[in-house]
């Protein structure tokens, strides 16, 4: 299946798709803003080492976060080495999330094969975007599901609107607040408002770091203390 997340900024995107991604058993995830930074996954950071991690999928899950300024070499790496897990082992349940469309070329026709060609209920693809135009209408006109966080900018509107066939939905978009999101299904044609975040919340860093000792110093003579 596919699912789209969209929305402005910090509202909960990346967060939602990884904990939807977390729900399958295998998960491979290309995140080159390095939002992903937890233990119990392995990170791989060069375009050579893609293949034979996505192979083993030791940790169950791969985080691709490319150091390379090129993106689009990136997710070539990337969505080739998907495809050949893919194909290796058609019948494990695998989550692929790709965080930020406006990065890559969903047009690439190694990503039109995942989204058009595997199994729905083995193959979830979870892609997180700005704004609806982010991501293809090749590829919106198949999503299977859309999680819609506030939204203001009337295009958008208009073309969740069209997709949705009723202005029910967007309206229900400009009246969310916070971290609420609307889920349209486009397959059944039915719309929910979730408002809990709290049932989909999931640390994206699990990854202690030490405080820099110029920042502790710079915190010891700070009189104003804060606990928030």
């Amino acid at each position: 299946m596919i699912y789209l997340l969209i929305g402005r900024r910090e509202r909960g995107k990346t967060t939602l798709a990884y904990s939807m991604a977390r729900k399958v058993q295998k998960r491979v995830i290309i995140d080159a803003r390095r939002m992903i930074k937890r233990v119990d996954v392995e990170h791989v950071y060069r375009r050579s080492e893609i293949h034979p991690a996505l192979h083993d999928l030791v940790t169950d899950q791969v985080v691709y976060q490319p150091i390379d300024d090129d993106l689009d070499h990136a997710f070539e790496g990337f969505i080739t080495a998907v495809k050949h897990r893919v194909i290796s082992s058609p019948d494990v349940p695998l989550a692929i999330m790709i965080d930020e469309a406006s990065f890559y070329n969903l047009e690439d026709s190694r990503f039109q094969w995942l989204a058009k060609c595997t199994q729905r209920d083995r193959v979830h693809i979870l892609i997180t975007a700005h704004r609806p135009a982010d991501i293809p209408t090749s590829v919106r006109a198949i999503a299977d599901h859309w999680c819609i966080f506030a939204t203001t900018q009337e295009h958008d509107l208009k073309t969740i609107e069209q997709r949705a066939g009723s202005p029910r939905v967007p309206d229900a978009v400009r009246r969310l607040k916070d971290r609420d999101y609307v889920h349209w299904d486009d397959s059944k044609g039915a719309m929910q408002t979730c408002t809990d975040p709290t049932g989909w919340y999931v640390a994206l860093n699990t990854i202690e770091t030490k405080p820099r000792a110029d920042a502790i110093i710079a915190e010891a003579a700070d009189d104003d203390w804060s606990l928030d």
